[in-house]
């Protein structure tokens, strides 16, 4: 028995002798016996980093007869490969342990762990609706331990596992989150390009020719003065609606009457607008005569009498028999 103790490659030579001629013959066979060192495993990778979904793995001392053996916790291996691999990670940290065979010489298992970046989402109810938006948005983990911060325009940064956001303005908004996993450290953001469609508020508004008419006289020319609106519904505030841009409405009765207009757009955004309107009678009645020094209180004074007589628009005048002016006011 012969002990190698370093690796080489080693002649070895046979000599025979006759024991009774003493005669002798060998023969050396060349390189009979190779001794190779044993294989160290030894892994290429960054256990410091975090990694996407996925890392590359090399087997650091790789020669031509290299067997590797690969095995995974938390991962597995993509497509196929000896030295050089693709390690997919399904859990927050994937190990890899490696065994190499070199000649038939095994080495001892050398692991390495890895860690990816957190695998998360976030989500709604409703991607668009109507300015001023205010959805919930929330967070979606795919691995446990993952603590959430709200990358908003205002800071503090708002942070849990939901957000009520808040639109102001139209238009195509972004929304972007942070994921910090508790078990590797890693962190990562997530950002939905024009993800929320926030659509414009209509405006609706609206004026009258007149605000106070006389029942005599009550068609009313409503102007419409409304923004960004696609449908409109009249509410006279007696019975009676229409759905005509600029309508004409008769009112047949006394009072004080609430009409309303309710825009729509075609995203289904609304607005309501309102304005008073007053319809009185016209009723006036001027007395012909009066005696200062009647023993009748109501004969005493000249005072035209009724309703629905406009004060600005007030005039009285008083002529003699024989058509002079002899009093005249503005003043009721």
């Amino acid at each position: 028995i012969k002990h190698y103790p370093d690796t080489g490659f080693y002649d070895v030579s046979l000599t025979i002798t006759n024991p009774i001629t003493q005669c002798k013959n060998g023969f050396t066979y060349d390189d009979m016996v190779k001794i190779f060192p044993t294989p160290t495993a030894e892994i290429t990778a960054d256990a410091s980093l975090c990694y996407p979904d996925s890392a590359q793995l090399i087997y650091t001392h790789t020669i031509d007869s290299s067997f590797c053996t690969w095995e995974f916790e938390g991962a597995h291996q993509s497509g196929t490969g000896n030295d050089t691999i693709m390690m997919i990670m399904d859990s927050p940290k994937g190990k890899a342990v490696l065994t190499v065979n070199e000649y038939g010489c095994v080495s001892l298992p050398a692991e390495i762990t890895l860690k990816r970046l957190p695998h998360f989402d976030f989500l709604t109810d409703f991607e668009e609706g109507c300015q001023p938006y205010n959805p919930e948005i929330f967070a979606d983990p795919h691995d446990e331990l993952l603590n959430f911060t709200w990358l908003t325009d205002t800071l503090p940064h708002p942070v849990g596992n939901s957000i009520f956001y808040l639109f102001p303005d139209s238009g195509r908004m972004d929304v972007t989150l942070m994921a910090t996993s508790q078990e590797t450290g890693c962190f990562d953001t997530l950002t939905k390009n024009e993800w929320i469609w926030v659509h414009p508020k209509p405006v609706a508004a609206f004026e009258v020719d007149y605000p106070v008419a006389l029942l005599e006289h009550a068609d009313i020319t409503f102007s419409n003065y409304s923004e960004w609106a696609d449908y409109y519904l009249w509410d006279f505030g007696d019975e009676e609606t229409s759905t005509e841009f600029e309508p004409i409405h008769t009112f047949m009765q006394l009072g004080d009457y609430n009409s309303q207009l309710f825009v729509e757009s075609e995203y289904e955004c609304k607005d309501t607008a309102e304005f008073s309107i007053k319809i009185l009678p016209f009723t006036v009645f001027t007395p012909t005569a009066f005696r200062p020094e009647s023993e009748i209180e109501e004969n005493k004074t000249f005072m035209p009498l009724g309703i629905g007589a406009d004060p600005s628009q007030f005039k009285l005048e008083i002529y003699d028999r024989w058509g002079q002016i002899i009093f005249e006011t503005t003043s009721p």
